[in-house]
Parts: structure tokens; sequence; C-alpha cells
């Protein structure tokens, strides 16, 4: 594993043995954690920086958020962030939206010195592709029934879910972020979850608290929809639940998983049978327990016990 992570990660204050012990046996994961822990330095890193950013990410991730976030860090932060939803403006009065006219002030003008979020740039007719471009090349831009250009002073940042191509492809893509689906940002997930709880019970004056089995359930959920579903669930479970410690049965019935758990009996001795299932309860179990305590406790296994097994098919794989 990268030394120099890890020495990041001290210096920010984490506990590095237990980031260790996470990733022991999952550098698959490892290497999405990384990749996450780049793309958030590369975030904070670009905020000051005034250069257009393209964030790519399917619908729902944090896009959004990620392009807040890049503003309210900037030298521009002081000033308006302006959204624009490039799907849902109708293109026949997208140039009057964004430009103005000679009687009423354009987002353009709006977000005179601040920033221009063009959410789902890559939805844009080519037409207004090619006229984003004209304006981000020339700095300037002319409202509608007027002869006057006006100086074009904004950040731009945009979002998409696919490539789109042209001159604007070449213009917004100085920097790249891309956000990887929230079942596969396992740390993001943990923060949503207590974040929402705490934010639910205050909300109905209600006390929850949150089971491993809960969290492992909705880790393991495929999110379809993302961070707009997760939040859904989570508010809905909490409500509608009777009980202080939300475990994975108080789920809506579609998002409760049903356990499969088979063997493949050919041509296996008992004692690779046994192993076998030994190292699927114990991979189980890291999932679904954040410590070796827990793990053990929940096995019913001592803790050096638990740590020399996780070694053994650690060293095994």
């Amino acid at each position: 594993m990268d030394t120099l992570f890890f020495d990041k990660l001290k210096d920010a204050g984490v506990d590095v043995d237990t980031a260790i012990k996470r990733f022991m046996g999952k550098e698959d994961l490892y290497l999405k954690f990384l990749a996450k822990y780049q793309n958030d330095e590369s975030a904070a890193n670009i905020a000051h920086l005034d250069v257009p950013v393209t964030i790519y990410g399917e619908y729902g991730v944090g896009k959004t958020t990620l392009a807040k976030t890049i503003h309210s860090n900037s030298s521009r932060k002081d000033h308006a962030f302006i959204e624009v939803d490039c799907e849902v403006i109708p293109e026949a009065i997208f140039e009057q939206e964004l430009f103005g006219t000679n009687q009423r002030l354009g987002l353009c003008t709006l977000a005179n010195e601040g920033t221009i979020y063009l959410k789902k740039v890559d939805a844009l007719s080519p037409y207004l592709q090619s006229k984003l471009a004209t304006i981000i090349k020339d700095k300037q831009f002319t409202p509608l029934y007027t002869e006057q250009p006006i100086q074009f002073n904004a950040r731009l940042i945009a979002s998409a879910e696919t490539e789109f191509t042209g001159d604007l492809h070449y213009l917004l893509n100085i920097v790249t972020l891309e956000l990887e689906p929230l079942h596969l940002r396992l740390e993001d997930l943990q923060t949503i979850i207590e974040q929402k709880t705490a934010q639910v019970c205050q909300h109905y004056h209600l006390e929850r608290e949150v089971s491993n089995d809960f969290y492992h359930a909705l880790k393991n959920t495929i999110w379809k929809s993302n961070l707009h579903e997760a939040l859904q669930v989570i508010e809905k479970t909490i409500v509608h639940s009777k009980n202080h410690l939300l475990s994975a049965t108080d789920l809506p019935l579609e998002y409760q998983q049903t356990e499969d758990f088979s063997l493949d009996f050919t041509d296996k001795t008992l004692p690779a049978v046994l192993e076998h299932v030994e190292k699927t309860v114990l991979q189980e179990a890291q999932e679904k327990y954040r410590t070796t305590t827990e793990i053990a406790k929940h096995l019913g296994i001592s803790q050096p016990s638990v740590v020399r097994k996780l070694k053994k098919y650690h060293e095994l794989n």
C-alpha cells in the first residue's frame, strides 16, 4: 500500500492502525478509498484556482454539493452561486434566461464575480453548447434585443453524467472530478447515515440509534438513485419504526436482504469445507462489525484469535 497515503491520513488525524486493519485483504476497497481521498484533495486544491471544473457522476451522487463546496472555498465565495439546470430550462428560452434581455437581467449577469453551475451540461443541444463555448472564449455576452456586450466574469463549474464533445468539452474540462456511486463510497455512506439519523431525530423529536446490522444492510444496498434514495429510506425507516435501536428488519421490505448461504461440497474434503465456512463467516463479520473486538464478541471467540485468523486468510489470498 502507498505509505505516503497513510502519512497523509496520519497528518489528518486518522487512526492509521485502524485504516490498515480495515483494508487488510481488501486491495480493491483500498484503491477506491485512495482514489476518493485524492479526489477530495483535488477538489480542495482547485477550489482557490479560478479555472473551469467539470464533475462527472451518476444521478444523485452529490455533484451539486461538491460544486457548492468548491464555490464556498474559492475566492468568489462572497458572491453569488447561480445554479442553471440545463435539462429543465426549455431550449426556446435558454438564451433569454442565461443572457437576459433589454428589460431583465440574465443569470450570467446575476453571477457576476461569483460562480455559475451548469447542472447536466451534457443535456444541452449542440447549438446551445456552441453558444456557451463562444461566451467562454470571448469572455463576454450580449443580452437579447441589445447591441452592447457585457463582460463575463464568473467561474464555471459544470456537471455531467456522460461525456460531451465539441469546443465546450475542452473549455470546461480544465479540471475534471468523478464521483463514484454511493454504494462504493463507504466512508461517505457511514457519515450520511449518522448525519441523516441525527437530523431526522431532531426534526421529529425522536430518539433512535443505528445498529451494526442496519448499517451493514444499507452499506450492501445498490442505491439506484444514490444519495436521494438513501436519505429517503433512512428517514422513512426512522419515522415508521417504533424501536429505539434500528435494525435491518426495520427497513422497508424491498430493502431487507435475504441471506443465501449455500455450499458446494463437490470434490471437497471436510477440512476444506470447514475452512471455507470459517473464512466466509469472518469476511462477513469483518464487513458487518467495525473492530476486531466486536467481531470476537459476535463470533464467541477471543480477539487475538480473530486477528490471527484474519491474518491467515489474508496471506492465503
